[in-house]
């Protein structure tokens, strides 16, 4: 229990640390985090999800052309070598799992899931890149995609080819008020060894026994089979189903008889139950498993006017969008020229351009939050001049200092509570940062809860 406090205790220092930042945009990526750690999903019945090897073989190819993981960039790292190097804490370590827990031994690396929906095109949930478009791109910035994040089997290791290892070029469609869903483009077109899953326009029915593909709790690729459709979606964007899921199988697809992306997983209940000193799944018998239908994602991209096979549009050169098979040399109207410091790392560039492709390689793997706020919280420290260890700075007013203590209480609350998977990870570590103070009309305040000891000089930067 000692252990688990101190997690805790990291997991509300994040909280606080990113809270207080200058960045306008410092804590807009994790309100989303927070609303999961209450509306996660769970295992419904039994726990039915699989290895990719052990699925049928339909599914399992069907999976393998088109499930596709997101990855925080210090998780995930390209180079010139022929495979990325994938860094992460196993499952036990992330999530404080029981050693009984399915899977505990694997590793925990996945921020997302997504589906491939043509050969430079991926949709996902939403949430997945923040809560307001506004934020989307900068966010997806700091992600990459990836396939062959499986067991082949069950002797295998998951094995990422750098060549299955993309960018996020943009964002093409994001919609996060009447629905849950978001379009990014690679920076490249995939292999003809991917394919992509065709959407369909049509809802699901009672009768429908649907596939899913989610990289849940940030696992390697579990495949489930049959799900179960237990509401019908009627007016709303959403249906029910009994897919067992957790954080991270959010924008996993849903595949429907014909091989068709249905819906993509969205939301549900808690994940975790805490029993003597650590988290296994919890089980019920009812299901509020919640699915984004497609026939929305399908609509929004084709009413953008996007060029996309999905919409039966095919790219033409001078149409403003650089689409998968153009360049520059072939369309310098519609795609601009690589350079490095134009903060898209193409291959090329990879060993090349460290403005582009090695931005954040001094975030530390384990830390479990987007990359630019651990910079921005190493930045602030390095600015810092009192001692002492906080986990934010200086509050202006009794307010903001109020503010900070709900924050840190609910997330510990929240923590023994459910468990639950949602950013930031109670496994991994988070950094003691030094105090900070702020000036404002005069008045100077400052918070330290660390219990360190003052310095006489900051603490240096990690």
């Amino acid at each position: 229990m000692v252990s688990s406090f101190y997690r805790a205790l990291a997991a509300s220092a994040a909280i606080a640390l990113l809270g207080c930042s200058d960045h306008p945009s410092a804590f807009r990526d994790q309100p989303g985090d927070l609303a999961r750690a209450v509306q996660a999903p769970i295992l419904v019945g039994q726990d039915d999800r699989k290895q990719l090897y052990e699925a049928a073989p339909a599914l399992r190819e069907l999976a393998r052309g088109s499930a596709i993981a997101f990855f925080y960039k210090q998780h995930l790292k390209v180079s010139p070598t022929p495979n990325a190097q994938l860094s992460a804490p196993t499952a036990s370590e992330a999530l404080g799992l029981c050693p009984e827990a399915r899977f505990a031994t694997e590793p925990s690396a996945a921020r997302c899931s997504g589906v491939l929906i043509d050969d430079d095109l991926v949709a996902t949930a939403a949430h997945c890149l923040g809560e307001a478009a506004a934020d989307a791109e900068a966010a997806c910035r700091q992600l990459r995609l990836a396939f062959g994040y499986w067991y082949d089997g069950a002797e295998s290791q998951p094995s990422i080819a750098a060549d299955d290892v993309f960018e996020c070029r943009r964002v093409v469609a994001f919609e996060h008020s009447t629905g849950d869903f978001a379009v990014v483009q690679l920076d490249r077109p995939v292999a003809d060894s991917r394919r992509p899953a065709p959407l369909t326009s049509q809802p699901p029915s009672a009768t429908a026994e649907l596939g899913a593909a989610t990289y849940g709790a940030g696992l390697p690729l579990k495949i489930q089979h049959p799900v179960r459709v237990l509401q019908l979606p009627g007016d709303s964007p959403f249906f029910v189903t009994d897919v067992d899921s957790f954080s991270g199988s959010s924008g996993g697809a849903l595949y429907d008889e014909a091989g068709q992306v249905i819906g993509l997983v969205t939301q549900g209940e808690a994940d975790w139950e805490w029993k003597s000193g650590c988290a296994l799944p919890q089980h019920t018998e009812e299901s509020h498993e919640h699915a984004q239908r497609v026939d929305q994602v399908l609509t929004t991209l084709c009413d953008s006017g996007w060029p996309s096979a999905a919409c039966g549009k095919g790219p033409r050169c001078g149409d403003s969008v650089c689409s998968s098979r153009e360049t520059h040399d072939s369309c310098a109207s519609d795609c601009a020229r690589i350079a490095c410091g134009d903060g898209q790392c193409a291959v090329s560039e990879r060993g090349q351009c460290a403005a582009d492709c090695n931005a954040f390689d001094a975030v530390p793997t384990t830390w479990p939050l987007a990359p630019e706020a651990y910079l921005r919280s190493r930045a602030l420290r390095s600015r810092t001049a009192s001692g002492g260890c906080a986990f934010a700075r200086g509050f202006a007013s009794e307010s903001n200092a109020a503010m900070f203590v709900l924050l840190s209480l609910l997330w510990f609350a929240l923590y023994h509570r459910s468990r639950t998977v949602g950013d930031p990870r109670p496994g991994f570590s988070v950094p003691c940062t030094q105090s900070a103070t702020r000036t404002s009309i005069g008045t100077e305040t400052q918070l330290s809860t660390c219990g360190c000891a003052p310095r006489a000089q900051p603490e240096k930067p990690r």
